[in-house]
Parts: structure tokens; sequence; C-alpha cells
């Protein structure tokens, strides 16, 4: 049995599947962020991965994130995830 959630967004008038990786909510601002992939690497055989603000009151909109520190953050969960826990590997 699949226990992958997904999320499907209208990219170029094109359903793209993307597999939902986390959601959390951040206090400070009380909104919900989503950290998803298309399963595809880049150049450097690193998964590519998104994030985006999470707004289920808009009937599952995903917002880019504006706020530069809460964008920040979220890079840095990122990197500590998928590195282990270890924020310093290359």
């Amino acid at each position: 049995m699949d226990n992958k959630k997904y999320l499907e967004l209208k990219i170029d008038g094109k359903i793209v599947k993307y597999e939902i990786l986390y959601t959390f909510k951040f206090e400070e601002n009380d909104k919900t962020y989503l950290v998803y992939t298309d399963n595809t690497y880049d150049e450097n055989n690193q998964l590519n991965v998104y994030a985006g603000e999470y707004d289920r009151s808009a009937k599952m909109v995903l917002k880019d994130i504006q706020d530069d520190n809460i964008f920040n953050s979220i890079q840095d969960i990122i990197e500590t995830i998928t590195n282990g826990g270890d924020n310093n590997a290359n």
C-alpha cells in the first residue's frame, strides 16, 4: 500500500503530480508550509525539492513564500533533513 501523499498542480496547462515530503506550521506566523518534490534530480544528482505556503481555507492553494526569514528557515529544515541531521554536510 502506498502511504505517500501527493499534490497536483497545473503548470503551463498541464497537471503535474508532486510527492509531499513534509508539512509543518510555523508558530510565529500561524501558517502551514509544504515541502514537495517531482522526484527528479539536478545536475549534481540532488533531489529537486520545492516549498510553498499552503492555504487550506482557499481550497488548497499553494502560494510562494514571501517572507525571507521563513524561506531561509525552511531551507535550513530541508538541508537538515536531507543531510540526516548534519547541517554542514556537502
